[in-house]
């Protein structure tokens, strides 16, 4: 998914006129980042439902979210790029969903702990809804919080 994404996302990156240098130019807010942490929490510790759960959510939470976006910027009309709409009103991918909960429902099978798959689900479906929360703020500022130049 996210191989598939990386030309899509340069290609809506070249509609809104970012060049190399703000692709780079990371936030330095550590809510940025926090789907990353429980991505990899889950990955170094969680169990093969807790794994595959976390991933259904994290489509359910991430295309959902987007959706919404892309849904209310053409709602208000507003000067966005169509690239940027297109590639957020996305569904998903319905297979790859069932492919999760079929892996998730495995994993329970086979003795994993239920409780341990839930928190790893929550975790994901937090750090989604953070991630969502500082590009919101950023973009109603019209600020950034300060990339590379401050490392």
């Amino acid at each position: 998914v996210v191989r598939e994404a990386t030309p899509k996302l340069l290609h809506v990156a070249r509609s809104l006129h970012m060049d190399e240098e703000d692709l780079t130019d990371w936030s330095t807010e550590l809510g940025a980042y926090s789907f990353h942490g429980a991505a990899s929490w889950v990955a170094a510790s969680g169990s093969q439902a807790a794994a595959a759960l976390a991933a259904h959510t994290d489509m359910q939470v991430y295309y959902a979210g987007a959706s919404a976006v892309a849904r209310r910027l053409r709602d208000m009309d507003a000067e966005v790029p169509q690239e940027f709409i297109d590639y957020y009103d996305d569904p998903g991918d319905d297979a790859l969903d069932e492919l999760a909960l079929a892996v998730t429902q495995d994993g329970l099978d086979r003795g994993d702990d239920p409780r341990e798959a839930l928190f790893h689900a929550r975790r994901v479906a937090d750090s989604l809804l953070e991630v969502w929360r500082v590009a919101s703020a950023e973009a109603a500022t019209g600020h950034r919080t300060p990339g590379k130049e401050n490392r």
